[in-house]
């Protein structure tokens, strides 16, 4: 994140985003595939020997290109500690609003990904086949969502009405979940609701490089990533006692109205179009 605005230019930050957004979905995709062939001939080993090397690389990759972004030297008697990101996310009241919303938003979303097993499998009846057909959609909709902000941009004024936009048709995919009758109107959902995603990810993080401070890009970062896996962790905890108490459906219609309610709740400062960068 810190390093990505010293490469690309302010203007082409969406479509960048959104490509590497397609690589991320598309990577979901192929990595369950070749690791069950991988474990098919070679056993668990192999697998892992092969992420570690992954990691590598991407280390190494920066040197390889001969791209850096240099440091810089903090004043006299002042350091960046590492919650430094953190505090001054919500010293900004745009971008606390944003963290809030989207962390909140991922736990109706996650309560999505555990209620779809169920819905699948217990209400609908989807055989194997079609449940993983269900999940592909997903990672699909995230690669279209990707190669839709490479292709169409999008005003950076109008990127915090488009998140908000983006979440209130999430939340009405979440709600049509709720009275699917069959799987592949899961599959048509799910494929949508992989695209909105994607570009509320994209954006989001496009917003946040914006308006941080480069020598804190990093640790804003960190705390946006955060911020976003406190709301999927808290939401896979959630969601069994929760499918348990309201039922597959109900409890997929509560995560959907939820998510429009808080939407509205944060959304005043993004409608405005709040843009500093």
């Amino acid at each position: 994140m810190a390093l990505l605005p010293t490469l690309v230019r302010g203007e082409d930050l969406t479509k960048q985003m959104g490509f590497a957004q397609s690589l991320y979905a598309l990577a979901g995709l192929a990595a369950p595939a070749l690791g069950g062939i991988v474990i098919s001939q070679t056993g668990y080993k192999t697998p892992f020997v092969i992420d570690s090397i992954s990691f590598l690389v991407l280390a190494l990759t920066p040197a390889l290109l001969g791209v850096n972004r240099e440091g810089s030297a903090a004043k006299a008697g002042e350091k960046i500690r590492a919650g430094d990101g953190l505090k001054y996310i919500f010293k900004d009241r745009f971008l606390r609003a944003l963290a809030i919303l989207i962390c909140a938003f991922l736990f109706a979303a996650g309560m999505v990904s555990v209620a779809n097993v169920f819905l699948l499998t217990k209400v609908l009846h989807a055989s194997v086949l079609q449940f993983g057909l269900c999940g592909a959609a997903s990672a699909l909709g995230m690669v279209m969502g990707g190669i839709l902000l490479m292709k169409f941009s999008i005003p950076s004024d109008q990127y915090a009405k488009a998140i908000v936009t983006a979440l209130l048709a999430a939340s009405g995919l979440i709600i049509g979940l709720s009275f699917a009758g069959h799987w592949l109107v899961v599959l048509v959902l799910s494929l949508f609701f992989g695209v909105l995603i994607a570009v509320v990810t994209a954006l989001l993080s496009t917003i946040f490089i914006r308006n941080s401070p480069s020598e804190m890009r990093g640790r804003i970062g960190a705390a946006l990533n955060g911020f976003m896996n406190i709301g999927m962790i808290v939401s896979l905890l959630a969601s069994g006692p929760i499918l348990d108490w309201l039922g597959v459906r109900r409890a997929l219609l509560a995560a959907g109205l939820l998510a429009i309610v808080l939407v509205g709740s944060f959304s005043p400062p993004h409608s405005r179009g709040v843009q500093r960068r």
